[in-house]
């Protein structure tokens, strides 16, 4: 081989190696282009994260907006009719005490009269008086039956009595309008009712008026 065809030789080995350099290049090129547009995926795909989280962070709060507001008017609207009705009890409670009383006062005179009948002495003697002594006994067991119906009409209204004998003399359901002496009984008990208490509704329709030992 001779100098010249040596030199066209080189030539054509350095042409092989520079297009063999060039494709490497190449190869290097498009994977550097897909580690990019890698990149720029997850950057598009983490904006597009963070902007759908402010959006549910956004309508959470929306949420909780509108679940504040509802509770905060469900409270009100609570508030409202439990004021309504302690309202309407506290009308019914002023337009029921005075018809109450006047029952109260009615079962007073009615019962004051069944005590006078039951202490008055039989006449004497009983076969002389039966005709009497009958239309007694009928007037007394009338009396006795308006009595019952009455308590029978106050109960129904919600008027309770108030237990007084035998118990400790209480202040807010009991005035005391006279006192004894009594050993025997502990001290502050109520030995007599004078006048019967009742209740309405938890609260005091008339104190009972009551005798109470002090020792």
């Amino acid at each position: 081989m001779n100098d010249h065809q040596e030199e066209l030789v080189a030539q054509f080995r350095q042409y092989l190696a520079t297009m063999s350099d060039d494709g490497d290049i190449g190869e290097h090129d498009e994977r550097h282009m897909d580690l990019f547009s890698l990149h720029s995926e997850l950057t598009a795909l983490k904006n597009e994260v963070r902007i759908e989280s402010r959006q549910f962070k956004g309508a959470l709060d929306d949420f909780r907006s509108v679940f504040s507001t509802l509770e905060n008017a469900n409270k009100s609207l609570t508030d409202k009719l439990a004021a309504e009705r302690e309202e309407k009890a506290s009308i019914e409670s002023r337009t029921k005490r005075p018809l109450l009383m006047g029952l109260l006062d009615i079962h007073d005179r009615i019962d004051a009269g069944l005590r006078a009948l039951a202490d008055t002495p039989q006449p004497f003697p009983a076969f002389l008086c039966r005709r009497q002594t009958a239309a007694l006994k009928a007037f007394e067991e009338g009396q006795q039956m308006v009595a019952t119906r009455i308590t029978d009409l106050l109960a129904s209204c919600g008027v309770q009595p108030i237990k007084a004998v035998g118990e400790r003399f209480e202040p807010t359901t009991m005035r005391a309008v006279s006192t004894l002496s009594d050993s025997t009984k502990e001290s502050d008990v109520v030995v007599e009712e004078i006048r019967k208490g009742f209740t309405l509704g938890g609260g005091v329709l008339r104190p009972a008026e009551v005798r109470v030992n002090k020792v």
